[in-house]
């Protein structure tokens, strides 16, 4: 059962890599919003099954997520940088652009659910909601999160 559960944010979690997988199976990028949209459902699965989730847990998960594409956000972020008379800065952001916000969907799920399970006050999770949303500071607000959850949980 926990590997049902936890197939939705795998989803998540591989999107910033998949332009590799495209890059060498056929140097086309023509899919990505395949797999854009397989990350989108994987996150609107999670959200809607928020409920099914300790808060500890969908912290984890978020926090998990948001650790495990840090090296594809940097790749992509050398990539903007080291081509920036072609494509490179465009794909770049593009890319990063589409993995946070399925990030920031699987992050606003935990902390809503942190929020209905009395983990966070209104204003903290108004603040980490948001926080979800921005680069760089999605994994410290996500760390965050976890560590509450935790605390509460134990």
């Amino acid at each position: 059962m926990k590997a049902v559960k936890w197939g939705p944010v795998l989803l998540v979690a591989v999107f910033p890599y998949t332009p590799f997988c495209l890059l060498a199976w056929n140097g086309d990028f023509r899919a990505i919003e395949l797999f854009w949209l397989i990350g989108l459902a994987g996150a609107a699965a999670v959200f809607l099954t928020a409920k099914r989730w300790s808060p500890r847990e969908l912290a984890l998960a978020s926090m998990l997520v948001k650790l495990v594409q840090i090296p594809a956000y940097v790749f992509w972020f050398v990539i903007g940088v080291g081509l920036f008379l072609f494509m490179g800065p465009l794909l770049a952001f593009v890319i990063d652009a589409m993995a946070i916000i399925l990030t920031g969907l699987l992050g606003l799920a935990a902390v809503l659910r942190c929020r209905k399970a009395g983990v966070l006050t209104t204003g903290w999770a108004a603040l980490c909601g948001i926080l979800q949303f921005f680069f760089c500071v999605d994994v410290v607000s996500a760390v965050i999160l976890f560590i509450k959850a935790k605390e509460v949980s134990q």
